[in-house]
């Protein structure tokens, strides 16, 4: 890989001083230059929730890389205890990059993005109303959606016994969480895939609490939500290893490994 700009990102991470300073320091000794302003790398030193934030930090822009230091990593290639292999591969690997889609999400009026999911959550059953493509597709009260891309179906959908998504990105989904089935509600449609050409619109009544990306946005007592996947907009991360999101997925659930 050429030398670019680059910063280090981690945040409560199990990453001792030494090895930040150990990886800074070695990408300045191979001619890579440190801008924490507007680098074109961002190395993230933790776990997935630390690639989500800084991915928010840096507003979705530039490449992002996963050294994990956290529990489970999925997205991440290298463990902190590979620093010494990363640094070679750096230097003799050819950099792939992956490109996953954005939720483009409107809320209230206001436009948001998100890589992994947008979670709508209240402190009791409230009333929410689903729109697929301006066609009213289902009614339930629910203490919660989730609606996330394909890279989430192995999180907070799975427990939700939403399907893993293998090999198409270019989907998304939703499903309740603890929909009402009785005789007020008894057609609930509690989770489904969307296409990329869909528009999903939801309302919801009743105090709510919003985030993206397990970031906390706002709390209200309405909202009106529209969801699709990005045309224009994508989170690039950079691999100095092969891709392949079914090892991936294995080694999250599984742990199983090559």
């Amino acid at each position: 890989m050429k030398p670019c700009s680059f910063t280090i990102f981690t945040r409560q991470s199990k990453a001792k001083d030494s090895e930040i300073d150990f990886l800074c320091q070695g990408l300045l000794d191979l001619g890579f230059t440190l801008d924490d302003d507007n680098p074109e790398l961002i190395i993230v030193v933790g776990g997935d929730g630390s690639l989500l934030k800084a991915i928010h930090e840096f507003n979705f822009n530039g490449l992002f890389l996963l050294i994990n230091s956290g529990h489970l990593g999925f997205f991440s290639d290298y463990s902190i205890g590979e620093l010494s292999n990363f640094m070679d591969d750096i230097v003799d690997s050819d950099p792939i990059i992956e490109d996953l889609p954005l939720l483009k999400i409107n809320i209230n009026g206001e436009e948001n993005y998100a890589l992994n999911d947008l979670v709508i959550q209240a402190g009791r059953t409230c009333e929410f109303n689903l729109s697929i493509n301006n066609i009213h597709f289902t009614s339930s009260r629910a203490s919660g959606i989730v609606v996330g891309t394909a890279v989430s179906s192995t999180g907070y959908l799975a427990s939700l016994n939403a399907p893993i998504v293998v090999s198409d990105p270019g989907i998304y989904m939703y499903s309740f969480i603890a929909p009402v089935f009785n005789r007020l509600f008894p057609n609930t449609i509690s989770k489904a895939i969307l296409s990329t050409n869909d528009v999903l619109s939801i309302s919801a009544s009743d105090p709510y609490e919003i985030s993206l990306d397990g970031i906390p946005m706002n709390k209200d007592n309405e909202c009106e939500v529209s969801i699709l996947l990005s045309s224009t907009k994508e989170v690039k991360l950079l691999h100095l290893k092969e891709v392949s999101n079914i090892n991936r997925i294995r080694k999250s659930i599984s742990e199983i490994e090559d």
